[in-house]
């Protein structure tokens, strides 16, 4: 009875697996990322339980020698090495709910390989576990279609004409479609039905179109060089069926035309009007200048820790250390390489990177490499037509991953494969089988001990960590208040992995409350009984809460990464808000000694000197941050700004020539230096120009006129008033009664 529930358990974990692709967590913070990772996580813990109960009851179902699998416990070794002596141990084996990786995920990830490669011993259940992942992903298509459509909205896909699916971003929707088009193609492959034949191949070609809708050239040059590989493979080493032999050299010369003449097509109106397929053969070397500049950093992080790297899920300390001021335009914090070999490079070092590359040669070895070296393996290995596709699946995943880099869904699937391989050619390990356990022992003490184990592992790994998510989102759907305070109190006493991220959202709502001007209305809302005194009493004590809590959880945060440049950021900028600012003087100079040409840091420092009218140290600052790279307007305007205020006419003039005036014009602070030093005819000009822009907007001309007026230029201020008169009729009551005060003088 038990053995049975045990198989049934551990086999329905496998196979609920394909589905967590469909999940998004709404009541969870990163919806799309911690939905999948948690019910990921749970079903490998409970299927690995009713596994080990199994196993000691039933020897075939006990691990098995590959090298695949002793190449990946060698990579799980070094990782944690890596880990232990990375720059953040914390994070590197726990990651943070925006990612959900680290080293827990590689453990899951192992026992999810062994798990699929004992219960999945055949090639019947292989084809089904396939046929089961591949109507998810005909589900995934058809979604895409509604997205397609506009049935189905993308709330945060990359780009508005880019579809994500399920998955929350585009390029994970496109590796999930690339790994099917070869899934697809193997069931096609395997299968003797006729009919099937034809709908594997037309799915196949629905998950090409969905793949290209994504706008992933990554992606599409890696499904391209994947398919041309596994086609080479089979027009070279299939010599049994000549037809298939064949259909290879034809796939071959089609894929080389296609590919050409799309190229040499790219500037004709058909593809310029094709969007989606212009965006995937638009590929140039220019437009990855930001990647080169990453690796560049990349590469220098490897130099600083050659052997073990920095430890998983710390290159945002690698990009913050050796930061280039030319990546301004880019997001201000990299968590990732975005490629493969530099990624391990950086989380495990030569050691971890190799450990990594002996998993897939391994692999390759087996399914690809062996039977073309011994003849006597034929019998057991796949077919040459499996081979190449196994091969081109392969070189499209890592091809991918040269340019962007894994998510659970292609983690899942690429072990999936592994799997596949190791069930294929695993060789039992004597000591395991000739093991006997009485199953009087399973029965009494293995499986009751099991289930009690796994039980505090569930809940210490998973439970603790998703209330506390979803404490975080609760949080944030709640205005300002006791509640949403509480919220966050609740989820950082969870002691979960990612108080940082709690502890930055909290610090953003205290920002909120504390410049929230109309807290003291809305709490008399809420309580009519409150006098106007008593409300704003009450909102004085509930900022004070929220500023208590943010402070605190800020220093604890600072005490355990003292190092991390982002966290020491954001506890600057939440003491400039507070009015503070001589807390936030030490913390910027620490920051810039960590990460020297971070303009962010360096304005952050400016606006701290401007707040204490230290208006030459400010200077200076903003004069060392342009310096920086010029090439950035945000830094050319604040130097710009302290010009204004030291009155620097030459300076300012020097920064804001032609090619700078709208965005001069455009900015906020800009228009309330030149105010503030009563700089009306270049405030008269700004707001000119502004109108010129948006003809449309009234509060511009009411604007103006007040500054001609305070300019001594009242009848150029009653001339503007009563052009707005004649543009905008229902100002005509209002209008008028400007004109009159400005008559009456």
């Amino acid at each position: 009875m038990i053995r049975d529930i045990a198989r049934w358990v551990a086999l329905r974990g496998v196979f609920l697996l394909p589905f967590l692709p469909l999940v998004v967590a709404d009541s969870l913070f990163f919806p799309f990322i911690t939905g999948k990772n948690f019910l990921f996580r749970v079903v490998v813990e409970v299927a690995v339980a009713g596994w080990i109960i199994l196993a000691c009851y039933d020897p075939k179902y006990r691990p098995k020698f590959s090298w695949v699998l002793g190449s990946f416990l060698a990579f799980l070794g070094v990782m944690a090495l890596a880990n232990l002596l990375g720059e953040n141990p914390l994070k590197s084996f726990f990651s943070n709910f925006e990612r959900m990786e680290g080293y827990v995920t590689l453990v899951h990830l192992g026992f999810y390989f062994i798990l699929a490669g004992t219960m999945l011993s055949t090639d019947r259940l292989w084809n089904a576990f396939w046929n089961t992942s591949l109507f998810v992903a005909v589900g995934m298509m058809f979604y895409g279609f509604c997205q397609l459509s506009g049935s189905v909205s993308c709330p945060i896909s990359q780009s508005a004409d880019r579809i994500d699916g399920r998955m929350g971003n585009a390029a994970y929707l496109a590796i999930y479609m690339l790994f099917h088009v070869f899934i697809s193609l193997l069931l096609l492959v395997r299968t003797k039905d006729i009919v099937l034949k034809v709908v594997y191949g037309l799915l196949s070609v629905g998950f090409v179109f969905i793949l290209v809708q994504t706008g992933t050239r990554g992606t599409g040059l890696a499904l391209v060089g994947g398919a041309l590989i596994a086609a080479l493979y089979i027009a070279l080493f299939e010599r049994t069926n000549l037809l298939v032999r064949k259909v290879a050299i034809g796939a071959v010369c089609a894929t080389v035309l296609l590919v050409g003449g799309l190229y040499m097509a790219k500037d004709t109106a058909f593809i310029k009007d094709t969007g989606m397929l212009q965006r995937m053969i638009s590929v140039s070397l220019k437009e990855g200048e930001t990647r080169f500049t990453i690796w560049s950093l990349a590469l220098e992080g490897v130099k600083q820790r050659p052997l073990l790297g920095w430890g998983q899920e710390n290159f945002n300390y690698v990009f913050n250390k050796n930061y280039e001021a030319r990546l301004y335009a880019q997001e201000p914090w990299f968590d990732r390489v975005h490629n493969l070999v530099l990624d391990w490079l950086i989380a495990g070092g030569i050691l971890g990177f190799l450990a990594y590359l002996s998993i897939i040669f391994s692999a390759l070895y087996y399914a690809v490499v062996r039977p073309l070296l011994r003849k006597d393996y034929e019998e057991g290995s796949f077919s040459v037509v499996e081979r190449g596709l196994i091969l081109g699946l392969i070189a499209g995943y890592i091809a991918h991953n040269m340019l962007v880099f894994d998510n659970l869904v292609s983690y899942v699937l690429f072990f999936s494969v592994l799997a596949m391989i190791h069930t294929r050619f695993a060789k039992d390990i004597p000591a395991l089988m000739k093991k006997d356990i009485s199953p009087d022992i399973v029965q009494n003490i293995v499986a009751p001990t099991v289930v009690v184990v796994f039980c505090l592992i569930i809940y210490f790994v998973n439970i603790q960590n998703i209330t506390a998510a979803s404490d975080i989102i609760r949080g944030l759907r709640i205005q300002s208040g006791e509640v949403q305070l509480a919220s966050f109190t609740k989820a950082l006493a969870e002691s979960s992995f990612a108080d940082q991220e709690i502890r930055e959202q909290l610090v953003q709502a205290t920002q909120l409350v504390v410049r929230d001007e109309e807290l003291v209305t809305r709490l008399r809302q809420a309580d009519p009984k409150l006098t106007a005194d008593a409300a704003e009493q009450k909102a004085t004590t509930l900022r004070n809460k929220y500023i208590a809590l943010a402070e605190s959880e800020l220093q604890k945060q600072v005490t355990e990464t003292p190092d991390d440049v982002r966290i020491l950021a954001v506890q600057a900028l939440f003491y400039r808000t507070i009015g503070q600012p001589e807390k936030a003087f030490p913390i910027l100079e620490r920051a810039l000694t960590l990460s020297p040409e971070k303009q962010q840091i360096l304005f952050e420092l400016g606006f701290l000197q401007l707040q204490t009218d230290s208006m030459d140290k400010a200077k200076e600052t903003f004069k060392k941050a342009f310096e920086l790279e010029k090439n950035n307007v945000q830094a050319r305007l604040w130097y710009a700004l302290t010009a204004i205020y030291s009155k620097d006419e030459p300076l300012r003039a020097e920064l804001i020539t032609e090619e700078f005036v709208g965005a001069y014009y455009g900015n906020e602070m800009i228009l309330r230096a030149l105010y503030e030093t009563k700089r009306y005819p270049e405030l008269i000009q700004l707001l000119e120009y502004r109108i010129g822009q948006t003809p449309l907007d009234l509060n511009l001309r009411v604007s103006l006129a007040a500054i001609l007026r305070e300019a001594g230029k009242v009848p150029e201020a009653i001339k503007v008033l009563e052009k707005a008169l004649v543009e905008f009729p229902d100002f005509k009551t209002q209008g008028e009664a400007y004109i009159k005060q400005l008559q009456a003088g």
